[in-house]
């Protein structure tokens, strides 16, 4: 028996156990922020039966599924709604500190607008935020993971 062989068993932080609990993580996030959505939305709406509810945010369930899955294009489209989501949230803040008033009214030229008020906005922004960027986070290191396992190669001529 040698002492110096490696270990037959894998250690839960090789980066195929880490990136199997990441995609798990962000695709079980995914599901819960859709359930929630998908109740609030059905809650402000008052549902009065099937057919009145809101079935929208069940795309966000269905997205986390396929990422816990690790289907790679429901990945892919997890990490770019994650990357709009901090863009829109940018956006947000550059619209909320240049066309906002002394008033506290959102204005546009000759018009003022009172709905929605500046707090439901960031509100909405918030929720979308806590339901996005976590798993875009998880998931960009799942990239970057892989991205550093790779082994350099460099073709060399042997003329």
């Amino acid at each position: 028996m040698n002492p110096y062989e490696p270990p037959e068993t894998k250690s839960a932080d090789t980066p195929e156990a880490l990136n199997a609990r990441y995609h798990s993580f962000a695709g079980w996030w995914l599901v819960a922020a859709g359930v929630i959505h998908w109740g609030v939305a059905n809650a402000i709406q008052g549902f009065t039966s099937f057919s009145s509810i809101i079935w929208s945010p069940a795309w966000i369930v269905l997205l986390g599924v396929l990422v816990a899955l690790k289907v790679r294009i429901a990945c892919v489209v997890a990490r770019l709604i994650g990357s709009c989501t901090i863009f829109a949230l940018v956006m947000a803040l550059v619209l909320y500190l240049t066309v906002f008033d002394s008033s506290s009214e959102l204005t546009a030229g000759d018009t003022t607008v009172d709905e929605p008020e500046p707090w439901q906005v960031a509100l909405v922004m918030l929720g979308i935020a806590l339901t996005f960027l976590p798993p875009w986070w998880v998931l960009q290191n799942v990239v970057s993971f892989s991205y550093r396992l790779r082994p350099l190669q460099i073709d060399v001529d042997e003329d």
